[in-house]
């Protein structure tokens, strides 16, 4: 058995192990192969599982953003300790028969390994779920959830627990694609417990502005930052699901008060733009924009449900003036990153960036 030292990507597919096939599995296969003649039959594989076993989970932090005072609901999200609770549902491949889950509803700070005990072995999917306790749903999972229910859960937004709010997070983004971190075949009786490496990513997108005051003259202060439109809820696991966009979202404000912009001068380089200590967290949203000034659809929506970011500048306490940005598609820990220079009175160059959060390798330490 192979053990992986580390991993940089959840879009791969790792195996721990042998699944073990049985003689007359086998037989039944050869069978039908040789009976078919010149015809050729195409016979699925059959799923064998063995018995009780034992597995150890190591999940990735991925990333951590500095966490902000707690004014409003938008800016009070916990990434320092980025997994405050864990579910894992363990089911025999293709099925819906439970193999195994485990709850831990108060994860320790620096916590990254979860011992579990299946009731088979082989080909074993995994559903890791972080900070659900977070989300604002309209089911709660539990160790009687199914398969469909995991996978159709949907979220409107954060909620607050204990005074403190969180990023919902998972390892099944990509399941439909078919590239998630999430299948992995497992020996029976293993003398150690074989080590799943999973990688988790949020289920949610962050917006940070990056703003700098380039006029000649005088001073300039962003004095709101409001983000409306986009859906009123999105599926938790998958990246390309479809959003409800049923009635209409709320308005959410995430500037805290007013922001005096930095004055700089010469040739504008993307690292001279200073992030504000402001940001928004928000459901993913296949609907978007390719033109930041204007809505033009770009996703699955001929509607206007691209999310736009409304920012009020004030320019020598004289000028008001408020500008539109229309965000492209949204997608599960994107983080959206808006750049803008004040380069006169009433002026305001803005342009969208989207990357990804940062995802930290995980490091396995050998067993002892």
């Amino acid at each position: 058995m192979r053990r992986s030292t580390g991993i940089r990507s959840a879009v791969r597919l790792i195996y721990t192990g042998t699944a073990k096939v049985l003689g007359a599995a086998a037989a039944v296969l050869l069978l039908i192969t040789v009976s078919g003649c010149r015809k050729e039959n195409v016979v699925a594989d059959i799923p064998v599982f063995g018995g009780p076993t034992d597995v150890m989970l190591v999940l990735s932090d991925n990333g951590k953003t500095q966490k902000k005072t707690p004014d409003t609901k938008a800016v009070i999200v916990d990434e320092i300790q980025t997994i405050h609770s864990i579910k894992i549902y363990a089911f025999k491949h293709g099925l819906e028969e439970l193999a195994g889950f485990v709850d831990y509803p108060d994860v320790e700070a620096d916590q990254r390994n979860f011992h579990m005990h299946l009731n088979a072995s082989g080909q074993i999917d995994f559903y890791v779920i972080a900070n659900d306790i977070f989300a604002d749903t309209g089911n709660v999972l539990d160790e009687k959830s199914t398969r469909k229910e995991i996978e159709n859960t949907r979220f409107s937004g954060l909620k607050s627990t204990g005074n403190m709010t969180a990023v919902p997070m998972s390892n099944m983004h990509t399941k439909k694609n078919g590239d998630g971190n999430f299948t992995f075949t497992i020996e029976e009786d293993n003398d150690l417990p074989p080590i799943i490496p999973i990688e988790l990513t949020r289920a949610m997108a962050r917006l940070s502005l990056f703003l700098v005051n380039a006029s000649d003259e005088g001073e300039a202060k962003l004095t709101s930052a409001e983000i409306s439109h986009g859906p009123v809820e999105a599926g938790m696991f998958s990246a390309d699901g479809e959003p409800t966009y049923t009635g209409i979202p709320d308005t959410l404000t995430f500037l805290n008060s007013e922001h005096k912009l930095l004055k700089v001068s010469g040739i504008l380089t993307e690292d001279k733009y200073p992030m504000l200590p402001d940001e928004a967290y928000i459901l993913p949203n296949t609907s978007g924009s390719s033109d930041p000034d204007r809505y033009i659809a770009q996703g699955n929506s001929e509607e206007s449900h691209a999310y736009n970011v409304e920012l009020t500048f004030n320019i020598n306490e004289t000028y008001d003036k408020t500008y539109t940005v229309y965000i492209p598609p949204v997608k599960p820990n994107d983080w959206i990153k808006i750049y803008g220079a004040v380069n006169s009175h009433v002026d305001v160059n803005l342009t969208v960036q989207i990357d990804s959060w940062i995802t930290n390798e995980i490091e396995i330490p050998p067993f002892m």
